[in-house]
């Protein structure tokens, strides 16, 4: 049987608030299972220069400490599997293409292999839109026997590209100006749910709508663990 997390009073916690109405709106919470981790950036650049850091701090630190070597493939691979390159992408992407974009998953073990799911906020759908192209092209010329394939969800059309392997394995789908790219079909299915309000979205949650009243104004970036992402990874 699972632990059970005893709730907060979210809603008499934000009326005790200064200003419980003074949340910022946090908009692809919208586009997010309640259940998945969240992070948002409101410029493409600003989430490279984290990945960067992580690469040039937290990377090293974790495998002098672990003394495990697949540490250091690990955003490579994930790159990989959602058929997307770093290089060049601040400049192809900047905010001029892309407005903002969140990062979500359904499960914290990145290492071992999670689900990694991209909603990009498009400015400019066509530019983006080459621009991923421009990078599958180049992993077909890496990676023998990507083929690309379709699947239906309700409304939806998702375009899979995926090698037998798995080394790459993106799914794409598009819902107005949102692009949703990620590593696994479970976790589109589920992404693509949240955006039609057939599943609980992050934003329906009291605990973030706590701390955005709590902790309000505009944020470059932004990070979420829900109660119930806690409860789910919780055994």
């Amino acid at each position: 049987k699972t632990p059970e997390l005893v709730e907060h009073p979210w809603t008499e916690m934000t009326a005790a608030l200064p200003d419980p109405k003074a949340a910022t709106p946090e908009p692809l919470a919208r586009a997010t299972p309640a259940e998945f981790w969240y992070a948002r950036f409101d410029d493409i650049r600003v989430f490279l220069r984290v990945l960067d850091e992580a690469d040039a701090w937290i990377t090293p630190v974790a495998q002098i400490m672990e003394e495990r070597a697949e540490v250091r493939d690990l955003a490579q691979r994930y790159q990989r599997q959602l058929g997307l390159r770093r290089t060049g992408l601040a400049k192809a992407l900047g905010h001029t293409v892309v407005e903002r974009v969140a990062l979500m998953g359904s499960d914290p073990y990145l290492r071992e292999g999670s689900d990694l799911t991209f909603v990009f906020a498009l400015k400019n759908q066509t530019v983006f839109d080459t621009e991923l192209s421009r990078h599958m092209d180049e992993y077909r010329a890496e990676v023998p026997g990507i083929v690309e394939s379709t699947l239906t969800h309700g409304e939806h059309t998702i375009t899979v590209h995926r090698d037998p392997t798995g080394t790459v394995r993106q799914h794409r789908a598009q819902v107005d100006e949102l692009a949703v790219v990620s590593n696994s079909e479970t976790a589109i299915r589920a992404v693509l749910d949240a955006i039609d309000g057939k599943a609980r979205r992050l934003s329906d949650d009291q605990d973030l709508a706590y701390m955005l009243a709590r902790d309000p104004g505009e944020h470059d970036a932004f990070a979420f663990l829900g109660d119930r992402f806690i409860a789910q990874v919780v055994g």
